[in-house]
């Protein structure tokens, strides 16, 4: 992959995805190359570019190897989850808005800051600057 992707920010030497969802007992928000290479988010990116899509994925671990199992998309100005994107589309949704990859960026670095605070008041240290 020659372009990383907007949505992964890297911790302490290992790189998460703010999108991943860990509400379940083997699911985990770091990734490796093979769970962003079974993501659909990019291929969902790449034909309706949307900002108004908003993206869960819930990546598995399963004996140490770690897949994007399950992408989950609604949108945002609809209120809607989307499991197909016929409508979606500039010309085609009177509410599309282009999809720009500085504010993805921008909502995974906000992602690793919270991150960082979370980690650190879990250790007891409520300023993740002390801890680095």
């Amino acid at each position: 992959m020659n372009t990383p992707c907007p949505y992964r920010y890297v911790h302490r030497g290992r790189t998460f995805c703010h999108l991943a969802i860990d509400e379940r007992r083997y699911t985990t928000t770091e990734v490796v190359p093979l769970a962003c290479a079974t993501c659909r988010v990019p291929g969902i990116l790449a034909g309706h570019a949307c900002r108004h899509m908003s993206f869960g994925v819930e990546v598995d671990e399963y004996g140490g190897r770690l897949t994007a199992e399950m992408c989950h998309v609604a949108c945002e100005a609809l209120v809607v989850r989307l499991f197909d994107f016929q409508q979606c589309g500039e010309g085609v949704c009177e509410r599309w808005e282009r999809w720009e990859r500085a504010e993805a960026v921008e909502r995974a670095q906000q992602a690793a800051e919270r991150d960082g605070r979370r980690r650190a008041e879990e250790r007891g240290n409520p300023d993740p600057e002390e801890s680095d």
